[in-house]
């Protein structure tokens, strides 16, 4: 009892925090590589193309909070004109997953956990929330709809991003895709590691390799893909965007 009330207790600040990390002005704390993310998907597109390129994309976010999804509203918004309606209709065509779950809902109005960005929430709603969160201490409760719909964009994807990814055991676990799913080739990767040495990084290169062992790679392949295929710098992330900005062009 008193390990559920502990448990409960932090979900509720877990809310909470991930709620007020937005200014009162309405900007964001951190949005310089956003803004090179939202370059890359409008790039050479009108709004009535953009549909096809935004189903091409996953994001697969672990933090609990709903910031991206608002900046890709109102930057959509602003740069094409649009209502947020047409907005937030654009944004559904791409693969949103919060693994851990996030603090309400943001793309559907008649959810029973819909939260506006900024909006104040009641106890009903709070604890609604925290039935749908997961934190590090509880038995994993992926939701398996989720969990296949992950493991179907890796196999299928062509390209894969870590951005400010911390490449803990138990989240490269839930990405690494069943044995019995095959992928024909091996993708490109890129991966931020700010902070983070050579020898670090080489271990990095050993985790994300990983998720594809059961590809039956010979040892000399696997050094020429870990070489010539993963792509890691250290820096931050609009850093990092800027980059290798060339080579996440669509």
């Amino acid at each position: 009892m008193y390990h559920q009330h502990m448990l409960k207790t932090r979900k509720f600040i877990i809310i909470f925090e991930s709620l007020v990390q937005y200014s009162e002005n309405g900007k964001y704390k951190n949005p310089d590589w956003y803004l090179y993310f939202f370059q890359l998907i409008t790039e050479n597109r009108t709004f009535d193309k953009l549909k096809h390129r935004l189903k091409s994309i996953t994001l697969i976010i672990f933090n609990y909070d709903r910031c991206l999804e608002q900046f890709l509203i109102y930057s959509l918004i602003l740069y094409y004109n649009i209502d947020k309606n047409e907005a937030v209709e654009a944004i559904l065509n791409i693969n949103i997953v919060h693994p851990y779950g996030q603090v309400g809902t943001l793309l559907n109005p008649s959810s029973n956990d819909f939260i506006e960005y900024g909006g104040n929430i009641d106890i009903q709603t709070l604890e609604t929330i925290s039935e749908a969160i997961y934190t590090f201490s509880e038995t994993f409760g992926e939701d398996k709809k989720d969990l296949n719909l992950i493991h179907s964009k890796i196999i299928e994807a062509d390209r894969i991003i870590f951005l400010g990814f911390a490449f803990h055991e138990m989240n490269m676990k839930l990405l690494t895709p069943p044995i019995d799913l095959t992928k024909k080739h091996f993708p490109e990767i890129y991966a931020s590691a700010y902070g983070i040495e050579k020898a670090g990084q080489n271990i990095i290169r050993d985790n994300i390799f990983n998720i594809f062992k059961d590809r039956h790679y010979g040892v000399k392949e696997k050094e020429i893909i870990k070489e010539n295929k993963i792509n890691i710098h250290a820096a931050k992330c609009h850093e990092f965007f800027a980059y290798f900005l060339m080579g996440l062009k669509f």
